[in-house]
């Protein structure tokens, strides 16, 4: 097992919403989900710009990008737990 990883000072909100998720806090959900949701906003124009103009798989390219991120960061904060 590695080092136990516990957001620091200089790490962004979705690090500690991650880790509250994965601690069982309660309300962590939701700021997961509105982090993630925020992170769509920053991934949908990079994929328009990519060429992905089509409205819907516009959208399911971005919730997948979002949602692989998110759960991502989770499991890699839950296994160093």
């Amino acid at each position: 097992m590695t080092e136990l990883v516990t957001p620091g000072a200089d790490d962004p909100p979705s690090t500690y919403a991650i880790a509250a998720l994965v601690d069982g806090e309660p309300g962590a959900l939701g700021r997961v989900v509105e982090l993630t949701l925020t992170r769509s906003m920053l991934i949908a124009p990079g994929l328009y710009v990519a060429g992905v103009r089509e409205p819907g798989s516009l959208v399911k390219a971005t919730l997948g990008a979002t949602v692989s991120i998110t759960v991502g960061l989770a499991l890699v904060y839950w296994w160093s737990k």
